[in-house]
């Protein structure tokens, strides 16, 4: 029996061929949003570029690899727990850092003090977003992916980087579920999964808002 993922109706079924369900439960979500705020940068990222993933769980740890699998650029990873940093080194991430007062000079350093061509912000804290703005470099590109209720203040002249573009991602489409199906068939995309019955979904998603979850739960049948 063949096995497909779902975006939304039965027209846009997407075969997922030998890939395990476990591994396709989380792509038509996590896998294709990211996928879908890295297509929008890719322009920003070719050789030598480097991008910025801020919060490595469920989404950013796609993005990192799809980052890796899609671009030739470097890519650095942002978190406040150590735990996510060895999820983006696992992830293919060149180089982490935790969030403190002097990350984004960090960040900075590594892109020989020019600022990095792309970040997303799968967090979208006003923190996180402040540390977009100081890592961009002019006419650098943020996409901002979290919904952490963060803000920034728009003004001219002000701290955001002269020519700097903004794009707040959401979902993604069938062709790029396709093309996110492929990439994890290939073995270029792995979705670090976090297995729980279904009657315990409560206290899955209790251990999501605390923090408790690295990459994706999933339910599966008791």
């Amino acid at each position: 029996m063949s096995s497909y993922v779902l975006v939304p109706s039965a027209r846009h079924l997407v075969p997922i061929g030998d890939l395990g369900a476990d591994q396709a439960a989380p792509l038509s979500d996590a896998g294709l949003t990211s996928y879908h705020a890295v297509a929008g940068l890719r322009h920003a990222l070719g050789e030598g570029g480097t991008a910025v993933v801020i919060g490595v769980g469920g989404l950013g740890h796609l993005a990192v690899q799809i980052l890796r699998a899609t671009t030739a650029s470097q890519v650095l990873a942002v978190d406040i727990h150590e735990g996510a940093l060895a999820l983006a080194d696992r992830s293919g991430a060149h180089f982490g850092t935790l969030l403190r007062e002097d990350t984004a000079r960090v960040l900075r350093d590594r892109t020989g003090g020019v600022g990095a061509d792309a970040v997303l912000d799968f967090v979208g804290a006003t923190a996180t977003l402040e540390l977009a703005a100081a890592t961009l470099r002019p006419g650098g590109e943020l996409a901002l992916v979290g919904s952490g209720g963060g803000q920034l203040t728009v003004r001219k002249p002000g701290f955001l980087p002269p020519g700097f573009r903004l794009s707040l991602p959401f979902w993604g489409t069938r062709p790029e579920l396709a093309e996110v199906v492929a990439l994890a068939r290939s073995g270029a995309l792995r979705a670090e999964t976090d297995h729980s019955p279904l009657s315990a979904a409560p206290q899955a998603f209790d251990r999501l808002r605390r923090g408790g979850v690295r990459g994706r739960v999933v339910l599966v049948p008791d």
